[in-house]
């Protein structure tokens, strides 16, 4: 046996090992939304007394809280990397979520009318008209573009859009408390105080970021990296991974090399006395027994076949029921 087939055998038992101890994976949603929240939490503002930049190169978004003075109105500027227009390709769920999180982070930076500071709560935003949006209001006649009702009701109406004295959409509105805003309506009148829960994007991506595969999606997962994997791109972490969750001493396995940990030896002699078959009970669901398939080692867990060496313990237990 070759040094590279003895290390993908070593990293098929490690990933076995690993599906028996956490075979809880992420979906494939789950794992796009940890992702986008710790790109969120990475993301640092660039901070001055004219106002903030947040700019998350996951999500291609940049939001820019700006002010012509420090203690003036607030503008809030939100575009992607194509600048104002919409992507050709719809976002996903997640990835929206992502957006609104990342808009609602930098709208916390506003200050509020009863923070203390006597800073201007004060905020203005400009829902930009594109294209697509000047062919639906020459058919409709409606004055609300796409972002205007977007903004309307990711912020539960803190962002409501309404025309100004020459005809264009703008927002206006001040920062109450938190969660509290009082958005302004047309002629600048001023408008109920609205509940906007600030948080709440980032709670339901952190839900999502829970789900986790079944089972057997999870071990089949599992079985084809190993069958897959490059052994020399993976086979040293996830080593060291098995090693530290082992039960041996410190330092037992100090400086020991991939290869002396995979490779098992010669097989041990079989007993010269055969032990009576014991009749068990099945085997419970989920858990792992010795098997052998084309003439591998391995184990069978839930009818799905692992194949990995086996330590000589295991020999003789495989030999002791009689090679079943």
């Amino acid at each position: 046996m070759s040094k590279q087939e003895i290390n993908k055998d070593t990293l098929r038992a490690v990933l076995a090992r690993m599906a028996l101890n956490n075979p809880k994976l992420p979906t494939k949603e789950a794992a796009e939304a940890r992702r986008i929240l710790q790109s969120i939490k990475d993301t640092k503002a660039l901070k001055s007394p004219y106002g903030a930049d947040y700019y998350n190169t996951v999500l291609d978004t940049r939001v820019e809280l700006s002010r012509t003075k420090p203690h003036g109105t607030t503008d809030i500027a939100f575009k992607t990397d194509g600048g104002y227009d919409r992507p050709d390709v719809p976002n996903t769920r997640v990835r929206r979520l992502g957006i609104a999180a990342q808009l609602n982070r930098a709208i916390d930076d506003l200050p509020t009318a009863r923070d203390g500071t006597g800073r201007s709560a004060y905020y203005e935003a400009i829902p930009m008209t594109d294209q697509k949006d000047y062919k639906k209001m020459s058919k409709s006649r409606s004055k609300d573009n796409q972002r205007a009702k977007l903004y309307r009701r990711m912020s539960k109406g803190a962002m409501d859009a309404v025309p100004d004295r020459f005809g264009n959409l703008s927002i206006q509105g001040e920062r109450i408390s938190d969660d509290t805003f009082q958005p302004r309506g047309e002629k600048g009148r001023v408008k109920k105080h609205v509940k906007w829960n600030l948080a709440e994007p980032v709670k339901r991506l952190d839900k999502i970021g829970r789900q986790l595969q079944p089972m057997n999606n999870a071990l089949s997962i599992v079985s084809n990296i190993a069958n897959r994997a490059n052994p020399y791109l993976l086979a040293a972490d996830l080593i060291q991974q098995d090693i530290r969750n082992s039960t041996v001493a410190d330092g037992t396995l100090e400086g020991r090399s991939a290869y002396e940990l995979g490779f098992q030896g010669p097989p041990d002699p079989k007993p010269k006395t055969k032990s009576k078959p014991v009749i068990k009970a099945p085997p419970k669901k989920n858990t792992a027994v010795l098997a052998k398939k084309g003439g591998k080692t391995g184990s069978s867990i839930n009818g799905l076949f692992i194949a990995h060496p086996w330590s000589a313990e295991q020999r003789n237990r495989y030999a002791a029921r009689g090679g079943k």
